[in-house]
């Protein structure tokens, strides 16, 4: 994880255990120290587009996140280097924060999005009401005020210098998830059903899930009940 030796994230300390047992195992090792995937936001855009907003407690803390493909062309390079003994990469592509990403996401998509920033109490009880327990919501919560501490960012380039080029900007990470949510939408129409990691309310508009793990009654109107965990979701209407 991403500054794991002094973040103060909830994720943090199993990260840190993970790298002391290495330590004191007495054998070369390679660690990176990822920072988010960039579709942990992206792959909610429908859900911020219905909404028009972006609801967090991450302040203006920055977040130097990357897709989950540069990561893994990282994790090769570095896989493939032979400079002898341990190394440690801290891993993050260029930062941004959740108003820009609000704004480049109006701006690929013309469809008006904003951020609203919360008190970390606030943001886990409006989570609450969204339907996560209030462990996971407090949880939640936890990892926004670690963003806005600045948890989450570096000045690093090992990303970019294992990878041989810069990370993939933003904005292409943004319109390929907003891309394959207007994909799937004409797709679900096309073939008269829902489609895994998409549900459809009446009007034809795509929507992704916001939270983690959990089963969701449908709303008025809405064609079936479905589960979900991150941005995956399961068709219960088989």
């Amino acid at each position: 994880m991403l500054n794991a030796g002094d973040s103060t994230s909830p994720l943090a300390g199993e990260h840190r255990d993970s790298e002391r047992v290495l330590g004191e195992a007495g054998v070369p090792f390679t660690v990176l120290r990822n920072g988010y995937y960039t579709e942990g936001y992206t792959g909610q855009i429908g859900e911020y587009l219905e909404a028009g907003e972006i609801v967090g407690a991450a302040g203006n803390g920055r977040i130097s996140a990357a897709p989950r493909r540069d990561y893994a062309a990282a994790a090769a390079a570095a896989l493939l280097e032979d400079e002898g003994g341990s190394r440690t990469y801290e891993v993050g592509g260029p930062a941004f924060d959740l108003p820009e990403l609000a704004r480049i996401i109006t701006e690929v998509t013309g469809a008006k999005v904003t951020y609203r920033d919360l008190p970390a109490g606030e943001y886990a009880s409006w989570l609450q009401r969204t339907g996560l327990d209030e462990a996971t919501a407090h949880f939640v919560a936890a990892l926004d005020a670690s963003i806005a501490r600045g948890d989450l960012e570096t000045s690093s380039q090992d990303l970019a210098q294992l990878l041989g080029r810069t990370a993939t900007p933003l904005a292409d990470v943004v319109g390929a998830a907003h891309d394959a949510v207007l994909n799937a939408a004409r797709d679900a129409r096309g073939h008269g059903r829902l489609l895994a990691q998409v549900r459809i309310w009446p009007g034809g508009r795509p929507l992704l899930p916001l939270g983690s793990c959990r089963s969701v009654p449908p709303r008025r109107g809405a064609r079936n009940r479905w589960h979900h965990c991150g941005t995956r979701v399961r068709d219960w209407t088989g």
